[in-house]
């Protein structure tokens, strides 16, 4: 079937020897096909009727309700603001976003993101930066020649060298690594960004829970450990080179736009076990610092929709159970 601007049509139906799971119904006596179709988060109901068993043709399609996603709304009684989980890297086969966030975005007077694009922009991105650089020298200096050479054989796929990142401390090398491959598989950046975009556009104030600096160090000091450059950089080569590492980045994005939850959670449950020292860095004590700002903004008649990576509300500490244990109304977004 092929999904072209609102229709479905059919192209071809044909006989295979088995199936995964599955939720379609065919009925001998009507030879009326029902079946369940997902576009991005739209449900579309869908019945193929044949007379010969073989050449089907679109009986009836029934459009239902936006599908659940990852936005709440929280309410103090009089204000409300939304809180939307997001997805900092998409590909572009993941827009247009879900219908829910639209939505909640057209409702809201000021947009606020983990950092704001003036942040980003301006002297505090900067300075972050400056603070992504490695204090130990070039990594063109201090890696081993075999590291070395695996680098210039990765970068030569994408006409680069590794000058532009020479200066950086590991982490943030293999980091651009990865972005490189990304790129040319069609990823970018995610929704916060999308949502900056368009609040650029149409003028709307974009506020931040925090700095680019701050943020930066943050992961600068989860990333302390015991791993060499040489590891670092070679771990982040083999995760570009994985078909695993993309298919698990696709349901990653998949488990955002539906919803799910329980997903984030465990994947939380996993770095806590693992690193819960950098468990707090990262998730915990970040989010416990922004709900103070996130209360006084459910004072202001204003409506705020404030988009952070769904991790930040999933597991213990999380920013919606934080603000559900101080009284506040928390609910899906319809």
């Amino acid at each position: 079937m092929v999904f072209a601007g609102g229709e479905f049509s059919v192209t071809q139906i044909y006989q295979i020897d088995e199936s995964g799971e599955c939720f379609g119904e065919y009925d001998l006596d009507t030879g009326i096909f029902t079946d369940q179709v997902w576009h991005k988060d739209r449900i579309f109901d869908v019945e193929l009727f044949t007379l010969n068993g073989v050449d089907f043709s679109l009986s009836a399609l029934a459009f239902r309700e936006p599908s659940r996603t990852s936005l709440w709304r929280v309410s103090n009684g009089v204000n409300d603001v939304y809180i939307g989980g997001t997805i900092h890297i998409l590909n572009i086969d993941d827009f247009p976003l879900p219908d829910l966030f639209i939505e909640a975005f057209s409702r809201a007077d000021v947009l606020v993101t983990e950092i704001s694009q003036e942040d980003i922009e301006g002297d505090d991105g900067d300075e972050a930066d400056l603070q992504t650089v490695n204090p130990d020298g070039l990594l063109s200096e201090i890696l081993l020649p075999e590291t070395l050479q695996r680098v210039h054989v990765f970068l030569d796929q994408f006409g680069v060298t590794l000058d532009p990142v020479d200066d950086l401390l590991p982490y943030w090398a293999g980091r651009a690594f990865l972005q490189l491959k990304m790129y040319s598989l069609g990823y970018g950046p995610g929704v916060d960004f999308a949502f900056q975009y368009l609040a650029q556009e149409l003028d709307i104030p974009n506020l931040g829970l925090e700095t680019a600096v701050s943020q930066v160090e943050a992961i600068n000091t989860r990333e302390l450990s015991s791993a060499t450059a040489d590891e670092v950089i070679l771990a982040a080569i083999d995760a570009a080179e994985s078909d695993e590492y993309f298919a698990f980045l696709d349901f990653m994005i998949d488990s955002w736009r539906q919803g799910d939850m329980g997903f984030f959670k465990y994947l939380n449950d996993l770095e806590k076990a693992e690193d819960e020292e950098g468990y707090n860095l990262i998730l915990s004590n970040r989010n416990k610092a922004w709900i103070p700002q996130i209360e006084a903004m459910l004072e202001t008649a204003e409506i705020e929709i404030i988009l952070v990576g769904t991790g930040h509300l999933a597991g213990d500490d999380n920013v919606l159970q934080l603000l559900e244990d101080l009284g506040y109304t928390v609910e899906r977004y319809r």
